[in-house]
């Protein structure tokens, strides 16, 4: 660990033990993300993916879901790149937890393009951030006139930080989003039973090898036939690829980021 990279985890220490005041659960909950990013690290990467191109990989979706092409080039989708594009000019210098935290804008659009082909009622979504990935599935709920976004957020560690969840996310989009505080081990189980049958599952939350794992099996029996699961930043490890060998699917596919050196995992349920 460079000297620059230890001061900046040990200027985190006061927000950590701050944490604990909150809620005891909340500290133990990010101690054991440490712990789990820790044991991945040790163990280290092993997996066979082989990402395609984004018209390979809808060429593989559309066979499984219909149409997803043409709600890429929809004039909404545009205005709302732009507006995402501000917000990210506006955080530039005074986000509370770094940018990195952000989806890349490849996935963002998946996401979109696959929730306007559903027209889902239920879509449920572990990791929010600053919300690319959120305003998209939230404008996409808007122009099908139905449906609603499920989120679940532990908010990265920074000054202020619970004020800046969400923060690209249109007021206007707002009304169609249930967020939820915490940790999805906690909150998932009492939530699923609740919200009904979901459509989309956008797994952006930890992305340990244990904590894909456990929210997709979870998430998995609640998902109808014909539902989406979209894992981001899934490639350091072999969760992803485990779980989409041993379930009934229509469509299996991994997606090469154009923005970041990571890709997405998608898996359609027969």
């Amino acid at each position: 660990m460079t000297p620059s990279l230890a001061v900046k985890k040990l200027s985190k220490l006061p927000l950590l033990v701050r944490s604990a005041g909150r809620s005891p659960s909340e500290l133990r909950n990010r101690l054991e993300a440490v712990l789990e990013v820790q044991w991945d690290r040790i163990r280290g990467s092993s997996h066979s993916y082989e990402p395609v191109q984004h018209s390979e990989a809808l060429s593989v979706l559309e066979e499984a879901l219909g149409p997803i092409r043409p709600f890429f080039q929809e004039t909404e989708l545009t205005a709302l790149e732009r507006e995402v594009s501000g917000g990210l000019k506006a955080l530039a210098a005074r986000a509370p937890f770094s940018l990195a935290h952000n989806a890349d804008v490849e996935l963002a659009h998946f996401c979109y393009a696959i929730s306007r082909s559903l027209a889902p009622a239920v879509i449920l979504e572990s990791g929010v951030a600053y919300g690319v990935t959120s305003a998209h599935l939230l404008q996409a709920i808007e122009l099908n006139g139905r449906g609603t976004l499920w989120s679940i957020d532990l908010p990265p560690l920074g000054q202020r930080a619970e004020e800046y969840v969400g923060f690209l996310v249109p007021k206007d989009l707002r009304k169609h989003w249930n967020l939820r505080r915490g940790v999805t081990r906690r909150l998932l189980p009492k939530l699923l039973p609740l919200i009904g049958p979901i459509d989309i599952f956008v797994q952006d939350s930890l992305h340990t090898y244990r904590t894909i794992t456990e929210e997709i099996r979870i998430v998995w029996p609640f998902l109808r036939s014909g539902g989406v699961v979209i894992a981001d930043d899934m490639g350091d490890n072999r969760a992803f690829e485990v779980f989409a060998e041993s379930v009934d699917r229509s469509a299996y596919v991994v997606v090469q980021e154009l923005n970041k050196n990571s890709m997405f995992g998608i898996v359609v349920k027969r």
